[in-house]
């Protein structure tokens, strides 16, 4: 799972983005960048950098798909 706007650890430089293997799933979400489900300590998510790169920035839209995303995947996978 990664967000697409990740300047962090770019899901293109991963080799399994190019296997399209069986055993792999890479989920990508628009507009979502590095640590796009932590959330902030007033509940509405903050942004943290490192140098020029998004350590994490809240996507409330990536967060809750995620989530779903995870339940289908285990769902599919260990039943």
């Amino acid at each position: 799972m990664h967000g697409e706007e990740d300047n962090l650890a770019q899901f293109r430089r991963c080799e399994y983005h190019t296997l399209g293997h069986q055993n792999y799933t890479i989920k990508t979400y628009p507009n979502a960048h590095h640590g796009f489900d932590v959330m902030g300590p007033d509940n509405t998510g903050f942004n943290k950098f490192i140098g020029n790169y998004v350590l994490s920035r809240f996507n409330s839209q990536a967060d809750s798909q995620s989530f779903e995303d995870i339940k289908a995947f285990l769902s599919k996978h260990l039943n």
